[in-house]
């Protein structure tokens, strides 16, 4: 759904993606508004070289696309979103460049002040740990006379914010709530004399029947295991092959974790198949590389278990899969909201497209919110639905296409 949002640097078409087409869903908030209305009132020259971060459906990069700014993003769905957006209003893709923040220093042509930005602009993450991963990698990037412009709505900055900026910066200043969205303004005084950690530098670690979870900022459930992936990954170790046919008899299944997050599902079907041929995919950078350290731990802890070993991980969007192969079981722990919003449509589009990739006997383990009546909406898909376990709210659905 395409909607027009007018910014001080002109009026835009915007629309989300993907599109679940909920209406009260925006491209754009209060913050991008704000955000660029105090870059409005700053002379070009001021601006200098601008990098923009944690911009979840290209609004900031389309208004700003003339600045010709750095981008970044975790998301591969927001990546896709600034390039569809930017067509949308005719605007030229390659005016903005994507970089990656671990190697942005690297990348970055010409000498040590040009890798550095006079302007950044940072869109609040909503994983306190991953805004702390952020702002030290960005603050490495800063000269004393940049600026960081951190942007989001008030609900969404709690006192831990300010105390985190206090911490790492030396100047800065709140500025007042607009609209209920607030820009911090950050600088520095003096060049950081510490390199930023890498996002493995960060992980929190955890195990579990045997899998050794790596889990990196900005990955589902960074905290404590997720109910109903636990209830997921419980019955894969418990009941290994059962009810699972492969495409030639006798042979090690073909296994997709669609939306891997840490890796949790992909580890524990390892240890169920230890023969399996496993591919894991999810859409955020960090969850991919998160769910690989944690096959390569849980691999080291299993000697023996060629599944963990050999598995495959990759950045992909779960509902656009370009994959060649077939594969005889899938996992997914989808997506239940779209901000704030119940959406089943989220988890809908993943599997109308899993169900191409589904061998002809193959099935699908679902861990569905009983809430939300799954079970109903699958069944009007086309989907034969069976529920195999339940517990505190969250139910594992098997999905077989008829």
């Amino acid at each position: 759904m395409t909607q027009s949002a007018e910014f001080p640097q002109g009026t835009l078409q915007l629309q989300r993606y993907p599109d679940t087409g909920n209406p009260t869903l925006r491209a754009w908030d209060a913050a991008d508004e704000l955000l660029l209305q105090r870059l409005a009132a700053t002379g070009t020259a001021e601006i200098g070289r601008v990098l923009i971060v944690h911009d979840n459906f290209g609004a900031l990069g389309c208004a700003l696309q003339g600045l010709q700014p750095d981008w970044h993003h975790d998301s591969l769905l927001a990546a896709t979103a600034l390039t569809g957006n930017l067509r949308l209003n005719g605007l030229e893709p390659a005016g903005i460049r994507r970089v990656a923040l671990e190697q942005a220093a690297e990348t970055a042509p010409g000498t040590v002040a040009e890798r550095r930005y006079d302007t950044i602009l940072l869109k609040m993450p909503k994983q306190l740990a991953y805004l702390e991963y952020l702002l030290r990698q960005l603050r490495a990037r800063m000269h004393p006379d940049s600026r960081l412009l951190l942007g989001g709505m008030s609900r969404a900055v709690p006192r831990a914010v300010y105390e985190l900026c206090g911490q790492l910066f030396s100047d800065g200043d709140a500025g007042r709530a607009v609209k209920k969205a607030r820009v911090i303004e950050l600088g520095i005084d003096r060049l950081p004399e510490e390199a930023p950690p890498a996002a493995l530098a960060c992980a929190e670690q955890e195990s579990w029947e045997g899998v050794r979870l790596v889990k990196l900022p900005n990955t589902f459930a960074r905290r404590q295991l997720d109910v109903g992936s636990r209830l997921l990954a419980e019955l894969l170790i418990r009941q290994g092959a059962a009810g699972v046919s492969t495409s030639a008899p006798g042979a090690p299944p073909a296994i997709l974790d669609i939306g891997c997050g840490n890796g949790l599902l992909s580890a524990a079907a390892g240890l169920a198949w230890p023969r399996a041929r496993i591919t894991a995919i999810d859409e955020s950078y960090l969850a991919v590389k998160s769910a690989a350290a944690s096959l390569a731990a849980t691999a080291a802890a299993n000697p023996g278990y060629q599944s963990l070993a050999t598995a495959q991980v990759l950045q992909m969007d779960g509902g656009d899969m370009r994959l060649s192969d077939s594969y005889d079981l899938m996992l997914c722990n989808p997506p239940f909201h779209e901000q704030g919003a119940v959406n089943r449509r989220l988890a809908q589009r993943l599997l109308q497209d899993a169900r191409r990739l589904l061998t002809d006997n193959g099935l699908v383990l679902v861990v569905a919110n009983t809430s939300l009546g799954y079970a109903g909406v699958l069944r009007r898909d086309g989907w034969q639905v069976a529920e195999l376990a339940r517990r505190s709210g969250f139910s594992v659905l098997e999905l077989r296409s008829p």
